[in-house]
């Protein structure tokens, strides 16, 4: 949605339909491969590897789960939350942008309200960010509540609607 945003309908159209039409970089190839390197590790451990943090335990980690939710009477809601544990959302982030660039994104908000419509209690989100070049952590905190759950809805609903209006008028279901 945030393709669409922007206004790049046909890079948003390109996601939809799941078409590879560019190149990954070295940076995002580099990024994949440390998330599944992370996710890999909690899996078999049931912790974070040490490179990420070693003061935060999990205690019964999902990781990578996909969630879909009926949002209203035009679309679901789908997404991939790296890891769920405790009440809390954990976003794994590596490259250059530190946690706090992520606050201020939708990803959140909307994985908070991902959560309230499968009926998963959280109530908070911890975004942890390994740059890979310079070997610094750090970690952002963003509490779950009635306003990041308005902001998700708004969100949606002021593009939701307008990609699914475009979505009927090209008849592209």
């Amino acid at each position: 949605m945030e393709a669409w945003r922007r206004g790049k309908i046909a890079e948003a159209l390109d996601m939809y339909f799941h078409r590879n039409t560019f190149e990954p970089t070295r940076q995002m190839i580099a990024g994949k491969e440390l998330h599944e390197k992370m996710e890999a590790h909690i899996k078999s451990t049931g912790q974070f590897p040490d490179w990420v943090t070693k003061t935060i335990k999990l205690h019964a980690p999902v990781s990578e789960k996909v969630y879909v939710a009926d949002y209203n009477d035009e679309f679901l809601l789908k997404g991939v939350i790296d890891v769920t544990d405790n009440k809390v959302v954990y976003e794994l982030k590596t490259g250059l942008a530190d946690s706090l660039k992520y606050t201020k994104e939708y990803q959140v908000p909307i994985y908070f309200l991902l959560c309230e419509l499968v009926g998963i209690e959280v109530d908070r989100a911890i975004i942890i960010h390994h740059n890979q070049y310079s070997g610094v952590n750090d970690v952002a905190m963003v509490w779950n509540g009635k306003r990041q759950i308005e902001r998700a809805r708004n969100y949606i609903d002021s593009i939701g609607s307008e990609v699914y209006n475009y979505f009927n008028a090209e008849k592209l279901w």
